[in-house]
């Protein structure tokens, strides 16, 4: 094949920027290679597994809520470079243990968190919002001076670019964040997320596609939801849109309009091959012609109108369209290796293949473009979580994601659901998922 000349050559630069990328942990935070070993033997690497590496005056930081850790720089109950240390340790050791970073910033996030500490003392304010609290990068993000390879040998070593295209595209406009919006949502509700004076949060609940049904942790999470919110006081109605299916087959199509050829064009700068779960999703295929393009961009519209049409039915009735839509992530609250069955064999032109896969939780709402956010909401439990031996899966690939489901390897695995508004109603979603969010947590205290 076309890379195997080059073969060697990337598995050795692959290695070669691993281990850059190692060296930059400094060896106080090295774990020894006997603590390295006990990780194949553990179910759940996060938590308490990592946190034992760390000191109790870390854990406190580390363990907090981002809001309260916020608070206590903005009042200098904490320095940013004691809050930077310490997410820097832990994500040293995660990736001692689970080889999840691309790139290491620790000497660029500990000398900026020096500058905002020595602002704060000279000046006694902090600067911007978020003063001082550490955030990762999604790894398409360009930060100058370092790679950007989203996991591509052939990206290694290339220059970033330092361009800044919105300072020439006078079309661009800022949209500021809307508090007033999150204010008036949290206001619907009291401070537990019990229904205020103002009318309840009208929700909507999508079960399933119909597709590919959600395993039994899954179904759980969302009849969690479902029963609080109602206790609450709040209002939830069946959703029942316009088939996401169809969604998911346009938005994939754009996805994959250009045949894969531009994955393969950057793996053959390197000779790195497709892992083989993703050969047969990505392999080459003719380009979408221009007019098909056109086409699916019409179906796209054609979707979003109807999509849009039935969400305002939602109101015939009490003259109240549902606010949000509580609806899975996906079917499964977690993948086990070589078992995620969204293979696709075809691209425009096989729709089926796109019906039968299990990813019109999320593209649906990717295409509509639509505000979505993820809670977490409970944790599978081999106890409870029971597969029904008597479900007839409702065609082939969800009879594979259904056999794919064991209880006991699921369990511990987390569970959350999304809750998905309307276009440009970011701040909307926030708060409704803030008021859930309150609900889960006061229901799961007491009881």
């Amino acid at each position: 094949m076309w890379f195997s000349a080059g073969k060697d050559t990337w598995k050795l630069k692959a290695e070669a920027k691993a281990r850059a990328t190692m060296d930059k942990i400094t060896e106080e935070w090295r774990l020894p290679k006997a603590e390295l070993d006990k990780v194949a033997e553990q179910r759940d690497i996060t938590g308490p597994f990592i946190q034992q590496y760390l000191q109790s005056c870390e854990l406190e930081i580390i363990t907090e809520e981002a809001t309260t850790l916020v608070a206590k720089l903005q009042k200098g109950l904490l320095t940013a470079k004691e809050v930077t240390l310490t997410f820097c340790k832990t994500a040293a050791i995660a990736h001692q243990i689970n080889n999840n970073l691309h790139e290491i910033f620790f000497e660029q996030a500990l000398k900026r968190a020096e500058e905002l500490d020595a602002h704060y003392l000279k000046t006694g304010e902090t600067v911007g919002p978020l003063h001082g609290l550490p955030v990762s990068l999604k790894d398409q993000f360009h930060v100058k001076g370092n790679d950007t390879t989203m996991g591509y040998v052939g990206w290694i070593d290339t220059s970033v670019l330092a361009t800044k295209p919105w300072l020439r595209d006078p079309s661009l406009v800022p949209i500021s964040w809307r508090q007033d919006i999150v204010e008036q949502t949290l206001a619907r509700a009291t401070s537990n997320g019990i229904v205020n004076d103002q009318r309840p949060l009208k929700l909507g609940i999508y079960w399933t596609d119909n597709v590919v049904t959600p395993h039994p942790p899954v179904a759980r999470g969302l009849r969690t939801v479902v029963e609080r919110v109602k206790q609450a006081g709040h209002k939830v109605i069946e959703w029942n849109p316009p088939d996401q299916r169809n969604a998911k087959r346009v938005h994939l199509a754009f996805l994959k309009a250009d045949g894969g050829h531009d994955i393969h064009k950057q793996l053959r700068l390197s000779g790195e091959p497709l892992i083989p779960p993703l050969r047969e999703t990505f392999r080459l295929r003719d380009p979408l012609s221009l007019i098909r393009y056109q086409e699916l961009t019409v179906e796209g519209l054609d979707y979003e109108r109807t999509y849009s049409d039935y969400w305002n039915s939602t109101g015939d009735e009490d003259d109240q369209p549902v606010d949000a839509v509580i609806m899975p992530v996906a079917p499964h609250a977690a993948v086990i290796p070589g078992k995620y069955f969204h293979t696709v064999t075809g691209v425009d032109h096989m729709p089926q293949n796109y019906a039968n896969s299990d990813l019109a939780y999320t593209e649906a709402i990717k295409l509509l473009d639509y505000s979505a956010t993820v809670i977490p909401v409970t944790k599978a439990d081999q106890k409870i979580d029971k597969a029904n031996p008597d479900y007839q899966p409702l065609n082939e690939v969800d009879a594979r994601n259904w056999n794919a489901y064991d209880a006991e390897i699921y369990d511990g695995a987390p569970v959350g659901v999304q809750i998905v508004a309307r276009k440009h109603e970011e701040e909307k979603v926030w708060g409704i998922a803030k008021i859930i969010d309150v609900i889960l947590k006061l229901s799961h205290t007491s009881g």
